[in-house]
């Protein structure tokens, strides 16, 4: 969600138009219920991933996070900027290579997807957050 959130913010933007990201619009982006994704969103706040202020829609009641911005802490997660987003990115791989082990279609896949996991554990997150840093910046 905060890739998402990041992504619309930085979408290009029509002469005049008013680009204001809010919990709706990720929603809406994601395919997602907004009390789902407003939940989440209101951690990110909480967290300082992201900025915004609430307010209550008053059409729906609902309340809504607008004028949604990511703050540096989130940038170091999803753009690389500034700091150890390389760090980020490792324990992002660790993540995915969790989900896709319990979503394996065969023990064979499940296996193989383990011991990458097991590998890429055994050299450690920082040797791991160098190798991807230099693939994520084109030096390999």
């Amino acid at each position: 969600m905060l890739t998402q959130t990041y992504e619309l913010t930085q979408r290009p933007r029509s002469k005049g138009e008013f680009a204001l990201v809010t919990s709706q619009t990720v929603a809406g982006a994601m395919g997602r219920e907004h009390a789902d994704v407003i939940r989440t969103m209101s951690e990110l706040h909480s967290a300082d991933y992201i900025a915004g202020e609430t307010s209550i829609d008053q059409r729906t009641g609902e309340i809504v996070l607008e004028a949604v911005h990511v703050r540096e802490k989130g940038l170091q997660q999803v753009a690389g900027w500034p700091g150890p987003a390389d760090q980020g990115a490792a324990s992002r791989l660790l993540a995915e290579l969790e989900r896709a082990i319990e979503q394996a279609d065969s023990p064979e896949q499940r296996t193989k997807l383990e011991r990458l996991r097991e590998a890429a554990s055994t050299v450690g997150s920082r040797t791991l957050a160098e190798v991807l840093g230099r693939v994520l910046s084109g030096q390999v």
